[in-house]
């Protein structure tokens, strides 16, 4: 496989061959380069980025995931999305990346634990990925919700994350009321999200 190549060549360089940082390099280039497999430029990517996947990863250390694993199928999925014309340069390419790389993540963990178990981190995980599709999706599945959970979910998922007690004072509603508002919303935009025709193209 061409990532286990790339993969191999960085842990043949030597000091007298020493990878330069990824942002010395046109950022188009690399894209063309990565669709194009050039294994130099995979593996170029790969030192910059393996460390970052394996911090990622770390922070679920409990769910036995692997960063190759991750990386792997992350970097499979980069270059599928790149001949595809999928990448759409509303961020970098390595926030990019690293957005597929947290769903990937997401998605092994849920091969190993139920859905209510990533109920807490799933969302904000989409609010703050910088993916502009998976966004775009977000926002269209909400839209279609009832306006008493678009309220309850803008408000907890907002730039400042307003906690259930203050949303339960801004809709004059008792706490109860609204960590039950709240958790009913939720997985009823989780079950959306996952129904979706879409979804297993941008979150998968």
């Amino acid at each position: 496989m061409y990532t286990r190549k790339a993969q191999n060549q960085r842990q043949c360089v030597t000091t007298n061959q020493i990878l330069l940082p990824m942002n010395r390099f046109d950022e188009n280039e690399i894209i063309d380069q990565i669709r194009n497999l050039d294994n130099k430029t995979i593996a170029l990517f790969y030192s910059s980025y393996y460390p970052k996947v394996k911090k990622l990863v770390k922070s679920y250390s409990r769910y036995e995931i692997q960063a190759d694993d991750v990386f792997q199928e992350s970097l499979t999925k980069l270059i599928m999305n790149l001949k595809a014309e999928k990448f759409m340069k509303k961020s970098s390419l390595g926030t990019y990346f690293l957005s597929i790389c947290r769903f990937t993540t997401l998605n092994m963990i849920r091969t190993k634990k139920p859905e209510s178990d990533i109920s807490k981190f799933q969302i904000p995980d989409i609010v703050e990925s910088n993916s502009y599709e998976q966004i775009q999706l977000l926002r269209s599945v909400k839209s279609k919700m009832n306006r008493n959970c678009i309220e309850i979910l803008d408000l907890r998922f907002s730039e400042n994350s307003v906690s259930l007690e203050e949303i339960a004072r801004e809709i004059d509603i008792s706490y109860d009321n609204a960590r039950q508002r709240f958790a009913r919303c939720l997985k009823r935009l989780k079950a959306e999200l996952i129904s979706h025709p879409l979804y297993n193209e941008y979150f998968c």
